[in-house]
Formats: C-alpha cells, structure tokens, sequence
C-alpha cells in the first residue's frame, strides 16, 4: 500500500491505522471523537449561556408555585417574639426576590404563621408583623414593587403539624407565599 501526506483526518486516521488488526474500532472511536469535537466546536462559538444555580433555583420555585399554589418557607427566621429578620435568612429571601424579578408579572401573598406558645391574639399579631418585616424586606432591598406583594397573618390557626413537640412548633412557625391569582 501506497502512504500519502496526511492532509487532513481522514489520512491521518488511515496512516495510522491502516495496518493494525483492531483498524475498524479505532477509526470508528475517532471518528467520534473528531465529531464531538466539531460540534464541540460549532457550540462554543454559538452566543449560549450557562444556567445558573439561582436560575435553576428560581425555575424550580415557580414551577412548584405553579402547580401546589404556595411555597412554604422555613429559612426565614426572626428574632424570639419579634418581627426582626435574622441576617441568616438573606439566602431565603433572595430566592423570593429572584423569583419575582425573574417573573414580573408575578403578585403574592406573604403569610405568616406561628405556633401556639403564648395568647392566641398575641401570635395572630405577631405573625402579621412577620409577614410585613419580608415584605418591607423585599421592596426595600430588593426593589420588588410594592403593588406585587400582600400580606396576612395566620397566627396559629393553620399550624401543619403538632404543637405537642419542638419540631412540630418549628414547623409550624413558617412564611408561605401563595400567588395572588390562587
């Protein structure tokens, strides 16, 4: 057999090759590998861009919006009897915010529960307080225009588990966002 200039891959696939027993797997691998890289290739010059883990995130919430009618908050925590937000729940409230600026269209209801340690009035008060303390979060630092939010407090009248444990009143002391449309 005659040997050529490799003068592209085709030749350099068959000079290499042409004589070895496995010839027919190993120009089949390389040819993969040749087409992975072209579209490989063909890809990167394309305009396209990574998801982010917050887009991923923010999809993820609507969808479940979408198709539960609220979402339940945990992370959103506050100083003991107060309405004060812990610095700690800045990661939930963000979450809240990209979901709205992600969707302008978007109007919901904040609502604030409790447990039921104490007066019933007092956590019904409370938990309107708390509901007000995100939504002034959201508006203040995170631009959310105030017509897309509104606000209630539950108290403890809707708990979701039992009041008898600790875990259970730590469930039960939750922000959930509803859409307005629901």
């Amino acid at each position: 057999s005659r040997l050529s200039i490799p003068l592209g891959s085709l030749y350099l696939k068959n000079l290499f090759f042409r004589f070895s027993p496995l010839h027919e797997i190993i120009s089949i691998v390389i040819t993969v590998i040749m087409k992975f890289f072209w579209v490989f290739k063909k890809k990167s010059n394309e305009a396209c861009q990574p998801i982010s883990t917050e887009a991923m995130m923010t999809e993820k919430l609507k969808k479940e919006l979408d198709e539960q009618g609220k979402l339940i908050f945990y992370g959103i925590n506050f100083e003991t009897n107060s309405a004060i937000i812990k610095p700690e729940s800045e990661a939930v409230l963000k979450q809240i915010s990209n979901l709205l600026n992600a969707n302008p269209s978007l109007k919901i209801n904040i609502e604030g529960h409790t447990d039921n340690v104490g007066e019933e009035l007092y956590n019904q008060q409370l938990s309107e307080k708390r509901a007000n303390a995100v939504k002034d979060y959201l508006v203040q630092k995170n631009k959310v225009a105030v017509n897309r939010i509104t606000t209630i407090g539950k108290g403890e009248k809707l708990p979701i588990a039992e009041n008898s444990t600790e875990l259970g009143k730590a469930a039960n002391r939750r922000v959930e966002i509803t859409s307005k449309t629901n």
